[in-house]
């Protein structure tokens, strides 16, 4: 059963490309909101930097949870075992979201379920798959 979706900000909240936060992803927060499945940042970006995103297009409030990794950035260890401390459900009900195959690969050895973004279309289709086949979850409803 998937207790939380993680998601990291640099390259899949925040477009770099474009200095603006994806509306589509935001989309898919409010999707999974409505399912009642926590989402949580994950993040090496510093905080002030996240919130003077958050003034423009607000975003923060829709996040159960904030983990800003200061000290023990991804993918160092320590960074997924305080995200697994501070969230204190089992590694296999995790979902991380990222950019970075590194910091995958490091997830994955801790036994979270982790999806390197791609794309929105690749995310969502991910998400279909855990969420729809999660036998806890009555209504089969897919993100679009």
């Amino acid at each position: 059963m998937i207790k939380a979706i993680v998601f990291d900000f640099y390259n899949v909240i925040y477009k770099p490309g474009l200095k603006e936060i994806d509306s589509k992803i935001l989309s898919i927060f409010k999707f999974l909101s409505k399912k009642k499945i926590p989402i949580y940042l994950f993040t090496n970006t510093n905080k002030s930097h996240v919130e003077s995103f958050d003034k423009r297009k607000k975003f923060l409030n829709l996040f159960s949870g904030q983990i800003y990794n200061e000290e023990y950035p991804k993918p160092q260890p320590e960074a997924f075992e305080k995200l697994i401390t501070t969230l204190g459900i089992n590694p296999n009900q995790i979902i991380l979201i990222d950019d970075d195959l590194n910091n995958i690969k490091v997830a994955q050895q801790f036994g979270i379920i982790a999806l390197q973004y791609i794309n929105q279309s690749d995310l969502k289709n991910n998400l279909n798959n855990y969420i729809n086949n999660d036998n806890s979850r009555k209504s089969p409803t897919a993100l679009r």
